[in-house]
């Protein structure tokens, strides 16, 4: 399948640096369930440490045979097929870790414009997060377009935009996007027009580092 090959190819997992500093900037709300999804879950690494510091029970899918058993070893589940094949409730999880493959997502007419994962994970996956759940978003800088923004600005309050540590983004030139789910959908020009500089390397964004001065609450799973 092209699919899978094409995941093979763009596959850059976390690198296992970053995401301690990530749960850094997450805590628990409060006692009770936390469900969090890795739609893209590779070998299940960094959700298994972004699970481990919230106590939270790890949900991955993951469309290579290899790495997908790699995960089923590190998670509560983990289902090896890919995404659009499963059925998940809705307003389920706590928490959803986003770092899509890098390449093009191909329609079903060969004919039709490709579009990039990176807009197409984050599009599909959004209903699974619950109302003030939490969007942990890995992305190339270059690929913040308009679209991708207006999605953000549109759906989460709380938007942060960080850089890779200084060492890791000079070689995936890598942003970290953070967001609270909002209860409703509402514009918000002013974040847009900032995302959207963030892409364009137009705005100085800063580098993720510890001791955060914003904290993420993750809350309790519906």
């Amino acid at each position: 399948m092209r699919l899978a090959a094409q995941a093979k190819m763009g596959y850059y997992p976390t690198p296992e640096s970053v995401t301690p500093i990530i749960t850094q900037y997450l805590k628990r709300q409060s006692n009770g369930l936390i469900k969090i999804l890795d739609p893209c879950a590779g070998e299940g690494t960094a959700i298994e440490i972004i699970g481990n510091h919230l106590e939270a029970k790890t949900y991955g899918i993951e469309i290579d045979l290899y790495r997908g058993k790699l995960a089923q070893k590190k998670l509560t589940q983990c289902l090896i097929t890919d995404y659009q094949n499963t059925k998940i409730s809705h307003n389920a999880f706590s928490l959803l870790w986003l770092n899509p493959p890098y390449d093009w997502a191909t329609r079903n007419n060969e004919l039709e414009k490709s579009e990039r994962f990176e807009k197409t994970f984050l599009r599909n996956c959004l209903s699974y997060l619950c109302t003030g759940g939490i969007l942990v978003y890995l992305i190339p800088q270059h690929r913040l377009d308009k679209y991708i923004s207006q999605i953000l600005s549109y759906r989460f309050d709380k938007l942060s935009v960080f850089k890779f540590p200084e060492e890791e983004y000079l070689f995936f030139k890598q942003l970290i996007i953070l967001g609270v789910l909002k209860n409703s959908p509402s514009k918000n020009n002013e974040i847009t027009e900032y995302l959207i500089a963030c892409g364009k390397f137009q705005e100085e964004v800063p580098y993720i580092f510890s001791n955060p001065s914003i904290i993420y609450e993750v809350p309790v799973s519906p």
